[in-house]
């Protein structure tokens, strides 16, 4: 999202938004896919109605509804075999 759709931690552009919009009258699904939490999603995009896939996609959000998707937390364990992978 950050220096993409929006800048660093800003809120989308008008006329980013008007592209959003022009896109979604088209009929053309929209998904947003960012490391960040929803919450920082939903903010940056000012509640616009899309697909939100926040986390690199491990948390989904139809914004359209607010219904989560799916919500999948690495464990511990994962978390460790990662990092030492890396």
């Amino acid at each position: 999202m950050d220096n993409t759709v929006t800048r660093t931690r800003s809120v989308v552009a008008p006329r980013m938004k008007e592209a959003f919009s022009y896109l979604k009258e088209s009929g053309s699904d929209i998904v947003i896919v960012s490391g960040a939490h929803l919450e920082q999603i939903g903010k940056q995009m000012g509640e616009f109605p899309c697909f939100y896939l926040g986390q690199n996609g491990n948390h989904a959000l139809n914004a359209f509804t607010s219904a989560q998707l799916w919500r999948r937390v690495l464990s511990e364990k994962e978390k460790e075999e990662i990092t030492n992978h890396i």
